[in-house]
């Protein structure tokens, strides 16, 4: 039990160590700031870590994170890892690191496992060796002594008392280490940051060393490290099957500074560079994002903030809470309680759940007119929100809260229509009843109330994405041919089929006296016996999939629908179903010209 020295609160939720409560740290930073100096100082003394980034006018500046640290001859930077041994230049260099490493049996406790092909049936088989869980393969898990900031509540805090042990390792070593079985590397630490140069020259020599079969690269980060080296992982981790994922520790920044030791300005300014990235490549999803449940610090106000900050930039993002254990100088902290838990979870779904809409794009939505006769309106101010005339274009509303008018009368957008993504499983009919009792889909939405229909096909002993909706003319349209909506799958045949008979295919073929339309193929990964590819059509003619490869002599022995006009499975598991979120229905409707 601590006692805040500002406000006076006794509270097992008040730090011992730190001794400044949540709610001063908010209200009165200025008042605590110096304490909260002081406590960081006296937590890096035993390890001989410097209190904050070295200045030092002759010194030579470290550009490897935020801190940019100008470091002494003799010195280290606050990282512990980065020196000045010569006078002029620092080490270790970026084929030398200073980290641990071992094997971790997959599936593991990943942060991200609930979405990584490691363990779900994401990205098979690009990305993965199998259709669930990989059992039997393992990741390398490379542990980086010395980190950019400065968590007293640290739950891999002996990186510290590892930095004292000065032993170097080449980034050749490591890479060496990569074997067949090894299906990922997962960099993390203290932080990978201080050394991500090192990380990057690993990467790029072990996927060379596993030439061309699966190796997925992920880091696991603070954010702190220089922009420029955020772009490099990211298009390593994109190209790998791979992810990045973020470690947001606080929203607000004197949080941030009370608990890390220093601003979290760069982890948010990385962060919405990397959220940039996700619409590159959905399933598996390349970005994931991760905070720590602190009791008495991280509340459900502090998640609902993160997860409102995350859903403005990409709510697809996926975002898991992790439980806290009493360690380093917060070890007199309690665990974070189920009820901590469950309260922050549910701020964390309506943080996420929670965004604004652009004014315009919400009246087309209700029905009132088209967004270039929405946007004419807007300027000739017959449009009112919350009773003030509108006359900006871009304005956002939210669409729970705000009063939007239009001749007098209140906008409201429509009710009633239901948008369901569903990841069918094999052996299940795509119809709401089969006289011969077979299973159909309709046992898979048992809690559904409304009548709802399938968009499209999928075969009984196929898999897959399958929208279903009661949206008629939204339905209508992506199903016609005339809108060219694109339909991805992942095609397991037998045999090899020649570069000229999926030409031939690309190029359509005559099926029933009808030429197919044009179709992108690619080849994923195969054997002699059979070949994965990857097909992209944008009809929806029956079992038309099937009889193209039938047609050039390969059968067909599974196949996946991935994709259906822009959306992916992503983290959805066979079997299960989840409501479309208001974007991606927009993003639907505007692809048949319904917006």
């Amino acid at each position: 039990m601590g006692k805040c020295i500002n406000c006076g609160t006794d509270s097992a939720l008040v730090s011992q160590f730190l001794g400044v409560c949540r709610e001063c740290i908010l209200k009165d930073f200025q008042s605590v700031e110096s304490h909260i100096q002081r406590a960081h100082q006296v937590s890096r003394e035993p390890f001989n870590l410097p209190s904050s980034p070295p200045r030092d006018k002759k010194g030579v500046t470290c550009r490897y994170c935020f801190n940019q640290c100008k470091i002494g001859e003799g010195d280290t930077g606050y990282c512990g890892v980065r020196e000045n041994q010569e006078g002029t230049q620092i080490t270790p260099l970026p084929e030398q690191g200073y980290f641990s490493w071992y094997y971790d049996s997959l599936p593991t406790n990943c942060v991200a496992n609930w979405v990584c092909p490691g363990g779900t049936s994401a990205g098979f088989p690009g990305y993965s060796y199998s259709r669930g869980p990989e059992y039997g393969y393992k990741n390398l898990s490379v542990f980086y002594h010395g980190c950019t900031f400065n968590c007293l509540f640290c739950q891999n805090w002996h990186y510290r008392e590892d930095l004292l042990d000065r032993t170097s390792h080449t980034s050749q070593e490591l890479a060496q280490a990569v074997d067949r079985m090894t299906s990922c590397i997962c960099y993390f630490g203290g932080d990978p940051s201080p050394q991500i140069l090192h990380s990057i020259q690993t990467s790029r020599l072990a996927i060379a060393r596993k030439n061309k079969k699966v190796l997925r690269v992920c880091w696991e980060t603070n954010g702190t490290m220089d922009s420029r080296y955020l772009e490099e992982i990211l298009g390593i981790a994109l190209e790998s099957g791979g992810c990045v994922k973020f470690d947001l520790k606080t929203y607000h920044e004197s949080l941030n500074v009370a608990l890390c030791g220093r601003s979290n300005s760069q982890t948010k300014s990385n962060f919405e560079l990397a959220a940039k990235w996700i619409k590159k490549r959905e399933d598996p999803p390349l970005i994931v994002a991760s905070t720590l449940l602190v009791p008495g610090y991280i509340d459900k106000e502090e998640v609902f903030q993160i997860a409102e900050f995350i859903a403005g930039l990409e709510p697809d993002i996926p975002y898991v809470l992790l439980g806290f254990h009493p360690h380093f100088y917060f070890r007199d902290m309690p665990v974070t309680s189920r009820r901590h838990a469950e309260e922050c979870r549910q701020a964390a779904r309506e943080g996420l759940l929670r965004m604004q809409i652009r004014l315009n794009k919400f009246l087309a939505q209700a029905g009132v007119a088209s967004r270039r006769e929405v946007d004419r309106m807007i300027v000739e101010g017959k449009i009112k929100v919350n009773g003030r005339v509108v006359r900006t274009l871009g304005t956002k509303v939210d669409d729970e809260k705000d009063r939007v008018e239009f001749g007098g009368k209140r906008v409201v957008k429509e009710e009633g229509m239901v948008y369901i993504m569903l990841n069918k499983p094999p052996g299940y009919l795509v119809t709401l009843k089969d006289p011969f009792q077979r299973p159909t889909i309709k046992e898979l939405l048992p809690s559904l109330k409304e009548r709802i229909y399938p968009v499209g096909r999928l075969d009984y002993d196929s898999e897959g994405l399958l929208l279903l909706t009661n949206d008629g003319e939204l339905a209508h349209r992506l199903a016609h041919p005339r809108y060219r909506v694109p339909k991805n799958y992942v095609v397991e045949v037998k045999g090899v089929p020649a570069s000229s008979k999926i030409s031939r295919l690309e190029k359509g073929i005559t099926i029933d006296g009808k030429k197919t339309a044009e179709a992108k193929i690619a080849k994923l990964s195969g054997s002699a016996k059979k070949t994965f590819l990857r097909v992209e059509i944008h009809e929806g003619r029956k079992r038309e999939v099937k009889r193209m490869f039938e047609a050039i002599g390969h059968r067909v022995l599974h196949l996946k629908r991935v994709g259906f006009g822009g959306m992916r499975l992503g983290k959805l598991q066979t079997g299960k179903w989840r409501f479309l979120t208001r974007r991606e229905v927009d993003s639907l409707k505007s692809k048949v010209d319904l917006l």
